[in-house]
């Protein structure tokens, strides 16, 4: 579906749960797609998801949408460490969580390679 959609060279790509079903490693390669459509082409790719982690790792922006309303619009980092986002019953990616609990006088990370680099720095590597 998405490669007959591409045809058409559109401007902006709207995908709806675009990992939902997916296999980690199909996930993986639409969502890298996606960033590279956006990167090298100047497609503007929408994402809807639930996905804390595929947030983190591939959106420049968030807009926490609630009741049709916007409820939140900033970088995923400035999203994920907002205390106000438990109000709307979501939970930072897991990664985050526990940067959280684990670096006490480090900003907390949204994605796996901050967290090792933080891990290596604990342990003075």
């Amino acid at each position: 579906a998405v490669a007959s959609i591409l045809t058409m060279q559109p401007k902006i790509l709207v995908l709806d749960e675009p990992t939902t079903g997916q296999d980690w490693g199909h996930s993986t390669m639409l969502m890298n797609l996606a960033k590279r459509l956006n990167e090298e082409k100047g497609v503007t790719v929408i994402f809807i998801t639930h996905d804390m982690r595929l947030v983190a790792e591939y959106a420049d922006r968030v807009v926490l949408m609630e009741a049709g309303k916007v409820a939140m619009d900033g970088t995923p980092r400035e999203i994920f460490n907002n205390p106000e986002l438990t109000r709307y019953n979501i939970l930072p990616p897991y990664i985050t969580q526990l940067s959280h609990r684990l670096f006490e006088n480090r900003p907390p990370v949204i994605r796996v390679e901050e967290f090792l680099e933080g891990v290596r720095a604990l342990m003075g590597r």
